[in-house]
């Protein structure tokens, strides 16, 4: 109960526009992020809005692709690079794996980003083209 009085409530008033705003342990200010009340259907169509700027959807696709190209690289790199320097100077800290160079661990990487990729494209991207496309379509519509 102690902490719960460190930290001062934020109270909505009777005007939606009225936040008090409160402050916490180390006299750290909480800004609200609450907003007034939306109808779910204003929420979907802004969220809407939101996802076909593109922005956000170019940038989710870019962190998802770049984390996938990641498992690629660091496949290639233990499978493939290391071996090949501790054949040439076998020291503990490089490595010593001298055994077949671990071909599968790569190629597994390859295809978990090539089906990464491809479900990005195919549930993601193509379906924001059309949406994209319907909406140039709608706004040509009515600016004729």
């Amino acid at each position: 109960m102690a902490a719960a009085k460190k930290f001062a409530s934020l109270r909505r008033k009777s005007n939606d526009a009225d936040i008090e705003i409160g402050t916490g342990w180390d006299s750290a200010i909480f800004v609200p992020v609450c907003t007034a009340y939306q109808s779910p259907m204003a929420l979907v169509a802004e969220f809407r809005d939101f996802l076909s700027r593109g922005n956000a959807v170019d940038l989710a696709v870019g962190v998802i692709i770049g984390a996938a190209f990641t498992n690629v690289v660091t496949s290639i790199t233990d499978g493939i690079i290391r071996p090949l320097i501790a054949l040439i100077a076998p020291d503990p800290s490089v490595g010593l794996m001298l055994g077949p160079l671990d071909l599968g661990r790569v190629v597994s990487a390859l295809l978990n980003f090539l089906l990464t990729a491809a479900v990005i494209f195919l549930l993601i991207i193509k379906p924001m083209n059309a949406y994209r496309r319907k909406q140039e379509r709608r706004n040509a519509e009515t600016s004729t």
